[in-house]
């Protein structure tokens, strides 16, 4: 099956300019669907939208080729230090540690080693949660040789539709929380005194499958690279540390597990990405931005609503970090601290969970709550009663409930055992004692006869002995 990826072009419409492509899905000769991939900015930035090369698109499609098995040809060059790195690197590993068997796919295309001028811009993403916060605070200077920030970016590239697609109808639609989504970010930006640039995807859609958690790192990559003329550094905000990089089973797992390495493939000598935060966990950044008020204004990390709905497990996991570090209450603007106080051995007793199941997030949080001495007379009860109920419903509890049921009954059915041999013995002895007296009145009815025959032969042998006499 071969993937077609036409030659990028720009579209400007209606104060909007859209960078798009074509890509054909061939599947058989006589077989083939045209899915057209775009990506939309103001146009005010229509100049740094990149349609000399395809690198955006074979980015975008890459997953899906592996995934489904295509080879892909571009109708534009590629910038060739990334098609040798996606080539050598990152597709060779991701195929062979895959679980569902990825095809590497022939990337056939022209390349240009020309070196892409930029306009040498730092950004970073502006979701208004706790990743892009750390990455935004943490490069407003440019001190200690880091790159400062010059651009916030935010994206519609899929999340809308893939978190919030299954909505209560109650609630509010997916664009409304698009819309206050954007806002916040616009709000932020405007604190920061740094121009935010807005964009608009099909990706998800193009996608055609429920693969956002597996494909994010990839969607965002797409949305930078379509504006390649622009960067020169990004920050990609990622959830976890470089300690819990991991190619295992990758295809059934979140993408950004191994951020550490496709950031490094997808990098050149004109744009660099970095992992930005990937030396520390979520719980250190969380203790970073927790004085900012910036962040305590502004602070959203909600799956389910326009605000921070409290419930969520984005929600809880956010305000149980905060309460273990003493901070919750600076951010009752954007959380609902009342209620969680008011609910607080529920919000344990989540955390005590996700503990014994060994999630990262969850271990972290347990420890900051130790460290700070707090709930550890309400959390350790809890975690110690969870593990005796999760054990009674593991598979090796139910093998030992198993093991000493069948030796419960082996050992019934030995003691019947024996109280039948006990009784069969009895028995034999009964036997043998019948058999004793037996013998016995045998013995006696011989002698008995024995007896009673001397005595009536004894005439008879007096005649013989005076027979002889004479």
């Amino acid at each position: 099956m071969l993937m077609r990826i036409s030659q990028p072009k720009v579209v400007t419409k209606s104060g909007k300019s859209r960078l798009t492509a074509a890509i054909t899905l061939e599947k058989e000769a006589d077989q083939h669907e045209v899915r057209e991939l775009w990506f939309e900015v103001d146009e005010k930035y229509h100049s740094y939208l990149c349609d000399e090369r395809s690198d955006a698109f074979l980015v975008a499609m890459l997953q899906y080729a592996m995934r489904f098995g295509y080879d892909i040809t571009c109708e534009a060059p590629i910038t060739a230090e990334l098609l040798y790195n996606l080539k050598f690197h990152l597709v060779p590993i991701l195929c062979k540690s895959s679980s569902e068997s990825w095809k590497n796919p022939k990337i056939i295309a022209e390349t240009s080693a020309e070196l892409l001028k930029t306009a040498g811009a730092v950004g970073t993403g502006m979701s208004c949660g706790v990743d892009s916060f750390h990455a935004a605070f943490d490069h407003r200077n440019d001190s200690e040789g880091q790159p400062r920030l010059t651009h916030l970016f935010i994206n519609s590239i899929g999340s809308f539709d893939a978190n919030y697609q299954k909505l209560d109808q109650a609630g509010p639609s997916k664009e409304e929380i698009k819309e206050a989504t954007f806002a916040r970010a616009r709000r932020v930006a405007e604190s920061m005194d740094l121009p935010l640039i807005e964009s608009n995807s099909n990706f998800y859609q193009v996608y055609n499958n429920d693969l956002f958690s597996k494909t994010h790192t990839y969607a965002t990559i797409f949305s930078v690279l379509a504006l390649q003329k622009l960067w020169g550094i990004y920050l990609f905000a990622g959830a976890g540390d470089y300690s819990q990089f991991s190619l295992y089973e990758h295809d059934t797992k979140d993408c950004g597990w191994y951020d550490l390495l496709s950031l490094n493939c997808f990098s050149m000598r004109h744009l660099r990405f970095y992992s930005e935060g990937g030396v520390k966990t979520r719980g250190k950044k969380t203790i970073a931005i927790a004085n900012e008020s910036l962040a305590q204004e502004e602070l959203h990390v909600c799956i389910l609503r326009t605000d921070n709905c409290g419930k969520c497990q984005k929600c809880r996991r956010t305000m149980v970090t905060l309460d273990a570090i003493g901070k919750l209450n600076d951010f009752k603007n954007v959380f609902p601290v009342i209620y969680y106080q008011k609910n607080l051995d529920e919000y344990l007793e989540w955390l005590a969970k996700g503990f014994v199941k060994d999630d990262v997030f969850a271990i972290e949080i347990y420890n900051l709550f130790l460290k700070n001495e707090k709930y550890s007379e309400i959390l350790d009860p809890m975690i110690k009663d969870i593990k005796n109920k999760k054990y009674k419903n593991s598979l090796l509890y139910k093998q030992k409930s198993e093991i000493k049921s069948l030796k419960e009954q082996i050992k019934k059915m030995e003691k019947s055992a024996t109280k039948k041999k006990d009784q069969i013995d009895k028995q034999k002895s009964m036997i043998n004692d019948q058999k004793h007296q037996l013998n016995a009145s045998k013995n006696q009815i011989q002698k008995m006869r024995c007896s009673m025959s001397w005595r009536l032969t004894k005439p008879l042998r007096k005649v013989t002995k005076m027979l002889k006499r004479d």
